[in-house]
């Protein structure tokens, strides 16, 4: 099994293009002269694949039907689709050439043009909150099912991560809002899900420079400048993980990132997260009463759907603030976390800080 696999990945990266089978689809997705990797496949509105890095995707027979939308969706174009047609059987190979969802000024793009080298340039790199802060503002959630309205909620919210025991990057969340939830737990998870999942996922791309160095299959695309702000994509798919893409809006003067729009789907395509940050520079301290700036997201709105409950979830977090956690309340969380389980990694807030 091991051997297969490593002849399977040394293909793939001499560019080894198995054969299509009789009545298979190879999609190609590109924009201009550029593959877009990473793209979203759909057919007949569900997710079905991930393009690979070179935009390439391919569709069995069996998941083909005639009359079926075939669909391709990636941050920063216009959505495409196309209808499989006996013709297009016929063909075995289509290519989705994207349009992008605004005309930018690509001027700064000369033959020599590294985009790595540029972005690196054009962006302020800035401390990205951790362990031992803590994010907390206002949530608008609406729950819909099949088109209806089946739950809505507004309550003040409070989100953080802290190290395990040992110190290690795996770290417990605590997500804890202050209205009254419904009994149901499935719905619950899902409230609590879609709060710290945005949170914590537009947070987590902003590490796009650390990725890339750690060559974790990051795919940097510069779409062009428009009124002072520079467009950057960049993808990357994590097998079994997460699949994004994710847009920045860069100010080509303070070279700060202004906002941020997040495709993420899930693993098995179960889940779908879309949004849209607009972010903010805080001090903070650092080690010893350094201080550093920080990087965080103030205001963010998008849904999450849940594929296996056939539901969406719309949401709007703002008036967002950050900051640290003081060292009696480090103290108190400290005790709690250690208290918990493996099992138990969701904290309440009351116990945690209420006064002694």
């Amino acid at each position: 099994m091991k051997n297969t696999k490593t002849l399977l990945l040394c293909l793939a990266l001499f560019g080894f293009v198995w054969p299509l089978r009789a009545g298979d689809l190879r999609l190609h997705i590109v924009m201009g002269e550029e593959t877009l990797g990473y793209a979203y496949v759909s057919l007949n509105g569900k997710v079905v694949g991930v393009a690979d890095a070179q935009g390439t995707l391919t569709l069995s027979a069996s998941q083909l039907t005639l009359q079926d939308t075939i669909s391709v969706s990636y941050v920063g174009t216009l959505p495409a689709s196309v209808v499989y047609t006996e013709a297009l059987q016929a063909s075995s190979e289509y290519t989705f050439q994207m349009q992008p969802d605004q005309i930018l000024d690509m001027a700064e793009v000369t033959a020599k043009f590294n985009a790595w080298r540029f972005f690196r340039k054009s962006v302020r790199k800035h401390l990205i909150p951790d362990w031992w802060c803590e994010e907390s503002g206002i949530a608008e959630l609406s729950f819909t099912h099949n088109g209806r309205t089946t739950y809505a909620l507004h309550t003040p919210f409070y989100y953080g991560i802290i190290p395990t025991r040992d110190g290690k990057s795996e770290a417990h969340t605590r997500t804890q809002v202050t209205e009254t939830l419904p009994a149901d737990p499935q719905l619950q998870t899902m409230i609590y899900t879609a709060i710290f999942h945005s949170l914590w996922r537009i947070t987590e791309a902003l590490y796009f420079e650390d990725m890339a160095e750690m060559n974790t299959g990051v795919i940097l695309q510069y779409r062009g400048e428009q009124e002072g702000k520079r467009h950057f994509v960049l993808a990357r798919h994590v097998e079994g993980v997460s699949n994004y893409q994710l847009l920045l809006i860069v100010d080509k003067q303070s070279r700060e990132v202004e906002s941020a729009t997040l495709e993420l789907l899930y693993p098995s395509f179960d889940s779908r997260l879309s949004c849209k940050a607009q972010f903010q520079v805080q001090q903070l301290s650092f080690k010893q009463g350094e201080s550093r700036a920080a990087i965080y997201p103030s205001h963010i709105h998008g849904e999450m759907r849940f594929s296996i409950t056939e539901s969406t979830c719309n949401f709007d977090l703002s008036a967002i603030q950050l900051r640290e956690y003081s060292q009696s309340e480090k103290q108190r969380i400290e005790a709690e976390r250690d208290s918990h389980t493996a099992t138990q990694p969701l904290f309440r807030r009351e116990a945690l800080l209420s006064p002694q």
